[in-house]
């Protein structure tokens, strides 16, 4: 069985490459990127066009997996002119017997997003002939049953989270704190503007960067928000409250470590 994986993405190696991967665990499939193709819009005549080449290597598999990032809200540009430029092009039924999966992924897309993109791509598997066989989406697999794919996914969200977003958010957060001990922990400190420019330049930058980040980050918040992400929904936001009391108390040790 020959599996193709047309990734729309403009990032070759991005979540949409990823997730696909995930889907696809353990089998060997080939990976055509529409970055690498002129596709014009419905109704132009590009020179160099690529979209025969993409029908070429279509028909050659006998499974393909689209995937799509999530742009304003559905499907995007590149993977959207391919599927206008078979009209017309490509006779229904000429896909007949083949079987189609729908990869969709982006930031905390809303269900109408989701429900939006595969009604897209159940019509055009159906229109040319192909079984559809489902969307695969991160919400769906961190939303679903304990996998294999759901702990990578949860890893991975915990990671990506917690590098870019928790040193800023702790350092933050002890400013703040810096902020309300100056001001004797009244209710004055909400009205006092912060002394940002003092504040940092006084924080203990040695605690903060080899016991804030690089010790609670990656030996704690990494696989504390892992867990988080992989229990029920309905658990999530008291686990989540419990770790904001372990951040106070982490955030007290390292105040004290001067």
């Amino acid at each position: 069985m020959k599996i193709l994986f047309i990734n729309g993405s403009p990032n070759e190696n991005g979540n949409t490459a990823n997730l696909a991967s995930i889907l696809l665990n353990g089998k060997e499939y080939e990976t055509l990127n529409l970055t690498d193709f002129t596709i014009g819009s419905y109704g132009q005549t590009l020179p160099y066009d690529g979209l025969d080449r993409v029908i070429e290597k279509m028909k050659e598999a006998d499974t393909i997996v689209i995937g799509s990032p999530l742009y304003w809200h559905n499907i995007c540009g590149s993977v959207r002119n391919v599927l206008d430029r078979f009209y017309g092009k490509v006779d229904e039924s000429e896909f007949l017997g083949r079987k189609l999966y729908f990869v969709f992924q982006g930031a905390a897309p809303e269900k109408w997003m989701l429900d939006a993109g595969e009604y897209t791509m159940k019509r055009f598997a159906s229109l040319y002939g192909m079984e559809y066989m489902g969307m695969a989406n991160a919400a769906a697999i961190i939303n679903g049953e304990f996998c294999l794919d759901k702990l990578w996914i949860a890893l991975a969200i915990s990671v990506a989270m917690n590098t870019i977003f928790a040193p800023v958010f702790m350092t933050f957060h002890k400013i703040t704190d810096t902020h309300i001990l100056d001001c004797g922990g009244s209710p004055r400190s909400l009205l006092t503007p912060i002394p940002m420019t003092r504040i940092i330049t006084h924080l203990n930058w040695d605690a903060q960067w080899n016991f804030v980040f690089k010790k609670t980050i990656p030996f704690f918040w990494y696989p504390a928000h892992t867990i988080t992400f992989l229990l029920p929904g309905e658990m999530r936001v008291l686990f989540a409250a419990i770790l904001g009391v372990v951040l106070g108390v982490l955030l007290a040790i390292a105040a004290r470590m001067k």
